[in-house]
């Protein structure tokens, strides 16, 4: 997978979900308030994610004049890793406040709760678990990299 494809990757993958929900929407009739008990522990989920992310972002540069950042800068992913670290953090907030939002409509059966919303939150999901899957590849792949350990 060539860089720009790596970086979008996650946002169509969110944007192919929010158009799956949609449609899976209207043919099952599904509404906002079907999913009103995962609401809560995804804010949770994601809220504890970001901590992880923000954990790493602080180890990283805490190494900053390490053999394994030098190994990092080395491969060209150092700059790579930042920005998905960033972007999933980023993603993780709009998780985050999407369930939130749910969690205090999650009983009122708006309108566009169920047409707007509720897909937007998956795909937020969606989005989220694919742009954090991506940071934690890519440090796999450096801490895998022969010359990182020597």
């Amino acid at each position: 997978m060539n860089r720009r494809q790596e970086k979008y990757y996650p946002i169509a993958c969110g944007i192919l979900t929010f158009l799956w929900v949609v449609v899976l929407r209207q043919k099952y009739s599904l509404c906002q308030t079907q999913f009103k008990d995962i609401y809560a522990p995804i804010l949770t989920i994601s809220g504890t994610t970001i901590g992880f992310l923000w954990t790493t972002m602080a180890i990283l540069t805490a190494l900053q004049r390490t053999k394994i950042m030098a190994a990092m800068k080395a491969c060209g992913k150092h700059a790579i890793l930042v920005d998905f670290i960033f972007s999933a953090i980023i993603t993780g907030f709009v998780v985050a406040f999407l369930s939130g939002i749910n969690i205090v409509v999650g009983g009122l059966n708006f309108k566009w709760a169920d047409t707007v919303l509720m897909p937007l939150w998956f795909a937020s999901i969606v989005t989220f678990y694919f742009m954090c899957y991506r940071a934690i590849s890519i440090l796999a792949g450096i801490l895998k990299h022969q010359d990182s350990t020597e």
